[in-house]
This record gives C-alpha cells, sequence and structure tokens, in this order.
C-alpha cells in the first residue's frame, strides 16, 4: 500500500472524520443528547496532519476525504479559541487540491491585512514559503488565486492552443473556464464561445453562471 493509502485508512482518521459528520448532523437536528465520544483534541491535530498529506494524493478518494475532514473540522472550531488554527488546516488543505477559490466562503474580511496573508504569516516556514510563493505566481490582478494546474490552463488558453482537460472534480475546471471567459469579454468587443455540458441538468447551473459573467 502507498503512503497516502496507508494514511486515508488510519483508524483514529477516520474515527474523527464519523464523529464531526454524527456532530454535525446532530447539531443540525438540535440533538444535544450524544450517545458517543467526542473528539479528543490531540486527535484532531492528528487527523488533521492527516488530512493535509492526503490533500497531495492523485486519487480523487483521498482528495475528498481530506477536504470533508478540513470543512467539518472547521465548521466545528468555528467562534472557539481554535477556529484560526482549523482555518489554516482548511486553507492547507484547498491550495494543495487546487481548488482555492472555494476558500472565499471561508474567508473573514480584514480592513488592513488580508485573511490569506494572515493565514500565512501564522504557517511553520517551509509551508509559509510554499504558499506565499504559491500567491506570488497565481494571483490574478483582481485578487482570484489559481494553484498551478490552473494557472497553465489560462496561459494555455489565452495562448490560443488547442488544449484537452483531464483532472478531479476538485481541481476546478469549470472554474478555470468560466474565468478564461469573463477575461475575454472584459478585453475583447466581441466574444463568442460554446460551451457543451455533459447532461441536460447542467443546461440551467452553467447558463446562469456564464450569465453572471457579463
Amino acid at each position: 500500500m502507498s503512503t497516502y493509502e496507508n494514511a486515508a485508512d488510519l483508524e483514529f482518521f477516520n474515527d474523527c472524520l464519523n464523529t464531526l459528520i454524527k456532530d454535525l448532523l446532530y447539531d443540525d437536528l438540535g440533538v444535544t443528547d450524544y450517545r458517543w465520544d467526542q473528539n479528543s483534541e490531540s486527535d484532531l491535530q492528528k487527523s488533521a496532519w492527516v488530512a493535509s498529506l492526503l490533500a497531495s494524493s492523485d486519487k480523487e478518494e483521498h482528495q475528498s476525504k481530506a477536504l470533508a475532514f478540513a470543512i467539518l473540522a472547521y465548521i466545528e472550531k468555528r467562534g472557539t479559541d481554535d477556529e484560526e488554527m482549523y482555518e489554516r488546516y482548511l486553507y492547507i488543505v484547498l491550495s494543495r487540491i487546487g481548488n482555492l477559490q472555494t476558500f472565499n466562503t471561508v474567508r473573514r474580511e480584514q480592513a488592513d491585512v488580508s485573511f490569506e496573508e494572515r493565514l500565512i504569516s501564522s504557517l511553520d516556514s517551509a509551508l509559509s514559503l510554499e504558499l506565499s510563493s504559491d500567491l506570488q505566481q497565481h494571483e490574478l490582478g483582481d485578487g482570484t488565486v489559481l494553484s498551478s494546474f490552473q494557472k497553465d490552463i489560462l496561459n494555455a488558453l489565452q495562448a490560443g492552443k488547442d488544449i484537452a482537460i483531464s483532472g478531479p472534480t476538485s481541481s476546478g475546471k469549470s472554474f478555470i473556464l468560466r474565468k478564461y471567459i469573463q477575461r475575454e469579454l472584459e478585453s475583447e468587443d466581441s466574444f463568442e464561445a460554446i460551451y457543451v455540458v455533459p447532461t441536460r441538468a447542467l443546461i440551467a447551473e452553467v447558463s446562469e453562471k456564464l450569465s453572471s459573467l457579463n
């Protein structure tokens, strides 16, 4: 088994994830009489590092598990003294799976220093350097942060190249295509594109998102 597979099968990690799911479900239902042990802070922090490792895996199954843990842990810790630490874990996972635009849903506006800069300054030195370099290379003028995968796609499209894109759902393929279309609409007097979707169910969803670009 690979390192990622071993990590994904760790009992304490899966127990933590399952407990987070049950906690969220019972909280939504207004149930306060829990019949299971709560996650210890030690296991949660160890699981957060496992999630950050799984986020670097090429397998979508591992990335999905990492993302599920990071989001659920952050939700559970919102409003507590540990909130900022679990924001950092969430940012790390999202940055590694190439889905940083999702981070906007949990971003807190700051008057003087951006949320991303606060997070980067509080990370360990190695990861701080990794994320700082990535932001410097892949932040667009409008503040959108792209992964290397997304930036390569955008560069190829803007260069007029014919490309085929393959990647997991979490890689943000649709997002970067819409970003390309938006930039072309803003910079060109006229622009036409044909956007093909695989199912009828997606037509309304994609049409709504494209309409919002104009």
